[in-house]
């Protein structure tokens, strides 16, 4: 597969740019596979499957650099209104808790949600 040469210039500056980011490894795909690199290699390299590579690049073929970029996740936002979430601070601030089970029973008994 061979990319745009504009594409490929813009891809190598947003690969710099987002190695925390979740766009890193699909960014990092098309650049490799752009420079020839068969993949396997490119899976193994990046600790994905092939399966998810081809789908990355089936994807940028069908919808173009704009839409495979494009990031959709959406953060869970919790069960716990903001009130809720104030109180349930406080209550880490004030006690010690020894595990995550812990905390969760605390939530159900006082807020009701599991």
């Amino acid at each position: 597969m061979k990319l745009p040469e504009d594409e490929y210039k813009l891809l190598r500056e947003l690969q710099h740019l987002s190695k925390a980011n979740r766009n890193y490894v699909k960014i990092t795909v098309l650049l490799m596979l752009h420079l020839g690199k068969n993949e396997e290699e490119i899976a193994l390299c990046l600790g994905i499957s092939i399966s998810t590579l081809k789908n990355y690049e089936k994807k940028y073929l069908q919808e173009g650099l704009d839409l495979y970029l494009k990031d959709h996740y959406q953060a869970y936002e919790g069960k716990l209104d903001e009130d809720e979430q104030k109180l349930l601070c406080a209550e880490l601030d004030a006690n010690l808790y020894k595990n995550s089970a812990e905390i969760a029973d605390f939530v159900h008994r006082s807020f009701g949600k599991k």
